[in-house]
Parts: C-alpha cells; sequence; structure tokens
C-alpha cells in the first residue's frame, strides 16, 4: 500500500516514488465526524471509474485541505481503492472577549468573522494570530498602538474550542515632539508647517492632529519631499525614522534628512512620434532653462499632455518624464517620452453598480457617446455629473481596451448607491430670530427616477413655515428642469409686542433652461394669499398696510431670471463666483415689480487664505395707483447684512412705537478675509475672518410718501450704515456657525446698535 501525506505545506512535487495509473475502483473516507462525505469527494474531482494519476494526488489533496475543516489529511492507494484520511478541525463553541472598550463587540467580531472564527465554525488556529494583527492594526487606526490581545484556546468534549480573548487597552498615543535632524535651508519651524501631524498644543483638542498615526506620518514625510523636490532639491531623501513610545504611550518622533543640492534644468527634449501635435504638446511644456527644477511642474506638464491627447482621441497615451542630473554642474536633463498610441473609439458604456437608481438617469448626465471618439474632457466632465447628482457613494471610470479590436474600447461606469432618503431635526439660533427649530424629510432620489421631493417645516419667535416641493431635473432630454412648491407660512418680520401675524400661503411652478454647464434660466408663476391678523394693535407699518390693501390679498407673481454659479464648494467655497438676477412681477391685489440682482466672488490667496466679496441690489416699485405693499419691504442689520446692527434696524425707524419700517429698496455690500488658525491650518471647517460690511434701506417715492405722512414720527440712519470686526467660523456638526464682534463706524441711532452677533446656518 502506498500513503502520501499532506501536512499544512504541500510537498509532493518532488517527490520519487513510482507510481502507475489505475482506475478507481472505490473511495473510502476515515475519520469523519460532522462533514458530509459528498462534499469530500466533490473536493476530490475523482469519482469511481475515472484514471487516476500521479498528477491527480497533490491537487486531491490540496482541495481537501483548502476546504478548511481539517488539521491533517493524508492519501492511501490500496491496490485500485483509494483511501483518504482525515483528522477534523474541532468546532467553535463560543467566543469571549473580555477588556474592550476603545473598539465595539461589532468591529471586533467582524474581524473574527472575516478569518472564520466565529461559533460554529472550524477552527483554524493559523488564522488566530492573523486576526489578533488585523485588530491591532483597528486600534493603530485609532491611535491606540501597543495593544495587548492574548487568548487561550479551551478544550472541550465532542471535538469542540472555547476561545477567549483578553484585552489590555493602552492610553491613546500622542505625538509629544517632533524632531528634524540634518536640515540647513529650511528651519525645523518652516518644515512642520506642513505636516499635518503636531505635537500637543491649544488646538490639538478640538484637531486631534497630536495623534499618533503612521499612515497620516507617512504622507506627511512624502510631503515633506514633494516639497523640496519641487524646489529643486532632487537628492533630498529621508535617511532614517524613528518613533520613539515613552512608558505613558506618547511618541516622540525624529526624522533625519538629507537636503542635496539644488539644480537647475539644463536643456528639455520631446521625444516620441507626436502624430503631427508637435507644436501644440511643445506649448504645453512651459518650463524653461536654468530655472530650477520644480517636480509640481513636470506633474503638471505630463497631467496637460495626457488631456490633451486624450481630447485627440488618444486614451492609452504614454508619457514618461525621466531626468539625468548633472552632478558636476548641478543642472538636470529633462526628457519626456510619449507614445500616444492609436486612437480610441467608444464600443460600449456599460453601467454597473446601480442597483437603486435607473439606468437612464446616469446615461442622461454622460457626454461622452457610445460609437463615438475618446474625448478626455467629455469623460471627465461626465464623471463631475454624476458626482453632482448626489445619488452615489462612489463613482469610477474605467477604461478596458478591447482585445479584438485595438481601437476600440469600453467604458465602464460603477457606482455604488447611497441612501439619499433623509429625515432631519435640528435646533439653532439666531440673534433675529431667537431659538430655531427645524425638521425636513426628503428623498433626493425618489424610486430612482433622479426626481427628488421634500418637506421641509421651522419655526422660531418670529414665525413658522412650512414648504413641500418637487423637483424634475429632466423634464426633457435637454435637461430643463420643472419645481412644484407649495407653502404655508406665518410670520412677523419686525419686533411683535402687540401680538399680531401675517399669514401667507400659495404655491408655485418654475421651469429652468440651461444655457451651458453653469448658466441657467428661469421662468416662474406663483399664486400667493396673504392674511394679517389683528389680534390686539397692529404696529404702524402693518396698519398702513391695512388701510391701503385691506386684510386679505391675493396675487399672482410672474418670475424670471438668470444665474451662474461656479463656486467650487456650494457651502464653504474657496474659488468660483454666484451671480444671480431675477425680476418678479405681481398681479391682482398686490401690483408691484421687484428686481433682485447679487454677486458673489471667492478668491483663493496665500495657500490657505480666501477673500470674499458679497454684493446685493434690491428694488421694489409699484406699478398701480398704490404704493409699494410693506408687507414685502426689505430689512437689514445683522449677520448676512450689515453687523453690528440689531437685526432689521437699518433703515427709518418709528420714534413713539419703535418699529423697524424696512423699505421698498435694499443695498448690501461685505467683504470678508478668511484666515486659518496657526495650529489648524490644514483644517478648512474653522477659520476667523476679518470684515467689513456696508448697507442701505430705503423707500420708493411712492411709498415714503404714503407711509411717513409725518415725518416727525420718523428718524432715520442718514443713509448708509459701515462697519468693520473679526470674527470665527465654524462648519459644526449643526449646521454652519458663525461668531462675529463689530464696530458700527457711523452711529446714529445708539440704541440700535448689536455688537456681539451668533448664528447657526448662515452664509452671505
Amino acid at each position: 500500500m502506498e500513503k502520501y501525506i499532506f501536512f499544512i505545506i504541500i510537498t509532493i512535487s518532488n517527490c520519487s516514488y513510482a507510481f502507475d495509473s489505475f482506475t478507481v475502483e472505490d473511495i473510502k473516507i476515515n475519520g469523519i465526524a460532522t462533514i458530509d462525505k459528498v462534499c469530500i469527494t466533490k473536493a476530490l474531482q475523482v469519482k469511481v471509474g475515472d484514471v487516476f494519476e500521479e498528477k491527480n494526488i497533490k491537487q486531491s489533496i490540496k482541495n481537501i485541505y483548502d476546504l478548511g475543516f481539517f488539521e491533517q489529511v493524508s492519501l492511501d492507494i490500496d491496490k485500485n481503492i483509494i483511501i483518504l484520511n482525515v483528522e477534523e478541525r474541532p468546532i467553535i463553541h463560543s467566543v469571549i472577549i473580555n477588556g474592550m472598550s476603545v473598539l465595539s463587540s461589532k468591529d471586533f467580531l467582524r474581524v473574527l468573522e472575516q478569518y472564520g472564527l466565529v461559533a460554529g465554525n472550524h477552527f483554524n488556529k493559523n488564522l488566530l494570530k492573523k486576526s489578533v494583527d488585523t485588530i491591532k492594526e483597528l486600534y493603530e487606526l485609532k491611535s491606540f498602538y501597543n495593544t495587548s490581545i492574548k487568548y487561550s484556546i479551551n478544550n472541550l468534549p465532542t471535538n469542540c474550542v472555547d476561545i477567549e480573548f483578553n484585552v489590555e487597552e493602552p492610553k491613546i498615543s500622542k505625538i509629544k515632539s517632533i524632531k528634524i535632524i540634518g536640515n540647513n535651508i529650511f528651519s525645523e519651524e518652516q518644515i512642520l508647517r506642513l505636516f499635518t501631524s503636531t505635537s500637543s498644543s491649544l488646538f490639538s483638542w478640538y484637531s486631534k492632529s497630536n495623534y499618533f498615526l503612521i499612515g497620516k506620518i507617512e504622507y506627511d514625510i512624502e510631503k515633506l519631499i514633494s516639497y523640496y523636490m519641487d524646489l529643486g532639491y532632487l537628492d533630498f531623501s529621508i535617511i532614517n525614522k524613528q518613533f520613539n513610545f515613552s512608558k505613558d504611550n506618547n511618541v516622540d518622533i525624529v526624522i533625519v534628512v538629507k537636503e542635496g543640492k539644488k539644480y537647475k534644468i539644463n536643456d528639455i527634449k520631446i521625444f516620441g512620434d507626436l502624430n503631427g501635435l508637435d507644436e501644440i504638446i511643445s506649448e504645453l511644456v512651459t518650463i524653461r532653462k536654468d530655472e530650477y527644477f520644480s517636480l509640481n511642474s513636470i506633474n503638471y506638464i505630463t497631467s496637460n499632455i495626457k488631456e490633451l491627447l486624450g481630447n485627440y482621441g488618444y486614451a492609452f497615451a504614454q508619457v514618461a518624464p525621466t531626468t539625468k542630473i548633472e552632478h558636476d554642474t548641478d543642472k538636470v536633463n529633462i526628457i519626456f517620452n510619449i507614445n500616444c498610441g492609436k486612437k480610441i473609439y467608444i464600443n460600449n458604456i456599460n453601467i454597473i453598480g446601480n442597483r437603486r437608481t435607473s439606468d437612464y438617469v446616469i446615461r442622461r448626465v454622460i457626454k461622452q457617446y457610445e460609437a463615438s471618439l475618446y474625448n478626455f474632457d467629455n469623460v471627465n466632465f461626465s464623471k463631475k455629473n454624476i458626482d453632482r447628482l448626489g445619488f452615489f457613494e462612489k463613482v469610477d471610470f474605467r477604461l478596458k481596451q478591447r482585445v479584438d479590436h485595438d481601437d476600440l474600447a469600453d467604458l465602464e461606469v460603477e457606482v455604488v448607491d447611497k441612501h439619499t432618503g433623509i429625515a432631519n431635526f435640528g435646533m439653532g439660533y439666531s440673534a433675529s430670530e431667537g431659538p430655531i427649530i427645524s425638521a425636513s424629510v426628503s428623498e433626493d432620489n425618489i424610486f430612482g427616477t433622479g426626481n427628488d421631493l421634500s418637506l421641509d417645516v421651522n419655526a422660531s419667535k418670529i414665525g413658522k413655515n412650512m414648504t413641500i416641493s418637487y423637483h424634475n431635473p429632466y423634464v426633457t432630454k435637454d435637461a430643463i428642469s420643472s419645481i412644484f412648491s407649495a407653502f404655508y407660512k406665518i410670520n412677523n418680520p419686525i419686533e411683535n409686542s402687540n401680538k399680531y401675524e401675517i399669514n401667507s400661503s400659495g404655491s408655485s411652478i418654475n421651469i429652468g433652461l440651461p444655457l451651458s454647464e453653469y448658466n441657467k434660466v428661469f421662468l416662474g408663476l406663483s399664486f400667493e394669499k396673504n392674511k394679517i391678523g389683528l389680534h390686539n394693535k397692529l404696529p404702524y407699518i402693518y396698519n398702513t398696510f391695512v388701510n391701503e390693501y385691506g386684510d386679505n390679498t391675493n396675487s399672482f407673481i410672474l418670475s424670471s431670471g438668470w444665474f451662474k454659479d461656479t463656486r467650487n464648494n456650494n457651502i464653504l467655497p474657496s474659488s468660483g463666483s454666484y451671480s444671480k438676477l431675477s425680476l418678479d412681477v405681481s398681479t391682482n391685489d398686490l401690483q408691484y415689480f421687484a428686481i433682485k440682482f447679487q454677486r458673489q466672488y471667492y478668491i483663493h490667496f496665500m495657500d490657505k487664505c480666501i477673500f470674499s466679496f458679497n454684493g446685493a441690489i434690491d428694488y421694489g416699485l409699484s406699478y398701480g395707483k398704490r404704493s409699494y405693499p410693506t408687507i414685502k419691504h426689505l430689512y437689514a442689520g445683522g449677520i448676512g447684512t450689515v453687523r453690528g446692527y440689531i437685526p432689521s434696524s437699518i433703515g427709518p425707524k418709528h420714534t413713539i412705537t419703535g418699529d423697524y419700517l424696512g423699505g421698498s429698496a435694499r443695498i448690501i455690500a461685505n467683504a470678508q478675509v478668511y484666515f486659518p488658525f496657526p495650529e489648524l491650518i490644514n483644517d478648512k471647517k474653522i477659520n476667523w475672518f476679518l470684515f467689513s460690511d456696508v448697507g442701505k434701506v430705503f423707500c420708493e417715492k411712492k411709498a415714503k410718501s404714503n407711509i411717513y405722512k409725518n415725518d416727525s414720527l420718523f428718524i432715520d440712519n442718514n443713509g448708509y450704515c459701515y462697519s468693520a470686526g473679526i470674527g470665527v467660523s465654524w462648519l459644526s456638526p449643526l449646521g454652519l456657525i458663525q461668531l462675529s464682534y463689530a464696530m458700527p463706524l457711523n452711529i446714529s441711532r445708539p440704541d440700535d446698535i448689536q455688537r456681539l452677533q451668533f448664528q447657526i446656518g448662515s452664509g452671505f
């Protein structure tokens, strides 16, 4: 009888025994207790009647061992009978975890499940250490290094085991110091400004930049290398790095560098068959002889050449810059090796992963078409369009060249759906509105159609508001959009000491027509019903309105406008601009025009600083016999308009009642410069800023003559109001929080000053 044994490592390939093929007459399996015989015979891949050859031995044993159920497998051949002898691994009866608080038991068990170490599975001791190493890595991702995880295995009757883990969690590892050695050109302070990791400092409790993470340190080191290389130090290298843990688990980091020499460019060459694009490609090479070498410039040029070739259809073009250093002259020669390859046509566009979102919702925003020449800009624009939908956690584009045709490729668009239904409840505070409660329910991708439906409810001391809206971004294939909405408001826009309210309700439809990627015009029609409830004594401005219009009005409003938005972010923009121009024409009971224009600029400078400007002009004018309706008056003062003044206080004020009257026209301008906090320079969510505001509120002639019949009862701000100050902005989990301290620069009514102001959820 011949016998072949497999113990964990297969070592059969070099055997020197004699073996004759035979026809299998029977298969016997010894040692199984819980495993079905059929499972083993399937893995064996040999059945009675088959010819069993020498090459089958190694694969048969490996297949059975790979099932994971056996500690030991041996194969005997007795005449024409195969005899398998197996030793089953024990079954895991239970898993016990002690001493864990930083990681959740769910995270711990998820790792064990990944390695099959859960109750009911066969126990593979070889995977136990691997699972412990993986769990330690999870601790290290939370900055808990040197975690002790010990385990014990308790053998039970009936071939079962209990596994017990005892965890000793250390203190969180924080960076005590970072020391740079070998630097002469740049100071340690200059170098450490590049790092996202810092030692403990005043703001590190917030930023957690002092939490030790090896991956984060490696990222900082890569930034340091790129920094030197970008300034021409091609020989720069990291000689050594050390992480020295103290008894309290804090870390002293030592990084030893070699700066080397600074190199200038000697010669620049372009090699390759450029298919007639030589001149255009040469224009993209913007570096010149005798300039200092810059790695960023080389990468930028390489990227631009690839994009250019991609726009000519060369989807798989290769651009490989190489350098040849002349150490004697401190010069470097740069060679761009270019291989355009073939022009590529898109065969199929395959969309995968969209389990919920309909295929056409994605395809309608893809600007690269099937059976057309590949175009880099179209593909890149398409990816941005899909990202902007907001329906997916991940969007990946992959180009796969066809094996059968080297000039064809399939474009694979892989997406991962995310939850688009949101229910929010929030609380905030505004200097003008007091405590604010808000709730909303929305579905941005209802039934996978790409349309959205939302319900919003807000309440504060000056009013309540409920709005329901339905948005279809693609009424037609040309991206003409529509928005249907209905609202109900209870509002008191100025100080309500007399307990009155304005009830407004209505509905609207708006149609949007895209002109380009960033430009859109819109047309709309809405119906609005207003009712002023007279609870006690009505304030002067609304009493004037009721005397002229009555306490119930109905109006139809025609809207039109244009907007352009090139901001890189809607919440915290750092570049781009926003413009909006609109015209409302109201008919029936309220007859007026309302023209509004707003312009915003954002400019990024000095690496981390942002200059922003906001300007707005609003003008209302009645076209009937009556004056501009005071319930449509505009107000200014406070965050969002002119800081340092009580909300709504800019403009005329009634001397007896103290009511702020607002006006039919308003001019606002804000200039603001954002700066990062020194120790939070890489945190874009929190900044401090300097600002200057100016604003004015006034009335058209007809409204003024009707409202201000007795000028002795009113006092104005005497034109424009100015202020300047300092503030803090933080994008918190509750929304954008702003705290500002302003100094009014031309005070005419001291009682209207409010220097310190606070608000959640407000920008310009």
